[in-house]
Parts: C-alpha cells; structure tokens; sequence
C-alpha cells in the first residue's frame, strides 16, 4: 500500500473525504484496510485494490473503470452507480454488495461470490452462465456484455460468432427472456 494514501487514511474521514476526491487513479491500495470506508464519487480508475477490504464501503458513483479488485472484500459493499467498466473482480466477495446501476460491461466477475448481491443476477446450469444487471437491461452471457434486447435479436450463427457456446444459444434466450 502507498504510504502517502495510508497515512491520509490514518488522518481521519474529514481529512480523507477532502482529498479522496483528487485523482486516486493507479493508486496501489493493495491489502488496503477500507472497510466502511467513504468513497463514494472517488475516482479509483486502474487503482491496484487486490484484496483490499471494501467491506460496507461506501463507493456509490466511483470510478473503479479497469481497476484490479480481485480476492478483495466488498461484502455489503455500496456499489450503486459505480462504474466498474472492465474491473477485474475476480474471486472477489460481493455478498449483499448493492451493485444497482453499476456498470458491469466487461467486467471480470470469474468465481467472485454474488450471493444476495443487489442488482445482479447470475444464472448457472452445467456449464451454461449468464449474469445479468442494471435492472435486467443487460446481460454478459459469459463473452461480452451488451442489452439483453440485443442479445434477443441475434442469429444464433451471430450468438456464436460473439462467443456463445454452439447449442446453448437457445437457452441464452430463454433465461435472458425470464430475466427482463
């Protein structure tokens, strides 16, 4: 962890709620202790938050576009509205993270844990899985992230060009059908 992020930490939420505000992109905040943190509206874009704690954190609005969250704790976290365009949350903990309006598109969320996770859905049977979110209007069915009405409207030969597995296509449209 960055010394000089850490000890602004250490100052207190008043001294760290003027600062957070400034650029904290690419910030190394790895193993960081955030937990319960006020983050909301940070810019935390490409920020290193591997393992870090997040838990019930409040990041409603950040910036966490193509940050590294993977194995970090956002249990109960608030993740309203943030954009996590192309984060890596991989083995990440998003137990009851409220994750409404966020925007997931390309989002790595490989074995991260979503149970009771607000505003997602995610759809497994033998090897088929499907995530849906942002209020059942998108979904990545395991390849891309576009609007399910998008996903609708592919040929299945177009389905699989994009990445879906051949034979499944069918069954793609009917869970992304029960979840709009």
């Amino acid at each position: 962890m960055n010394k000089k992020h850490f000890d602004l930490i250490r100052q207190g939420v008043e001294v760290w709620n003027a600062w957070r505000r400034a650029n904290l992109s690419e910030a190394n905040l790895y193993k960081a202790n955030l937990g319960r943190a006020d983050l909301s509206a940070a810019n935390l874009r490409e920020a290193d938050l591997r393992l870090a704690n997040l838990r019930k954190a409040n990041l409603r609005k950040a910036d966490l576009s193509a940050a590294n969250l993977r194995e970090a704790d956002l249990y109960k976290a608030d993740l309203r509205e943030a954009n996590l365009y192309k984060a890596d949350l991989s083995a990440a903990d998003l137990r009851k993270a409220d994750l409404s309006a966020a925007n997931l598109r390309k989002a790595d969320l490989s074995a991260a844990n979503l149970r009771e996770a607000i505003g997602v859905v995610r759809l497994q049977w033998e090897g088929f899985d499907v995530l849906v979110f942002n209020q059942g209007k998108e979904a990545d069915i395991g390849c891309q992230s576009k609007p399910i009405i998008e996903w609708l409207a592919l040929t299945d030969e177009q389905a699989i060009e994009m990445g879906a597995k051949p034979g499944q296509v069918e069954l793609y449209r009917l869970f992304l059908k029960m979840a709009s």
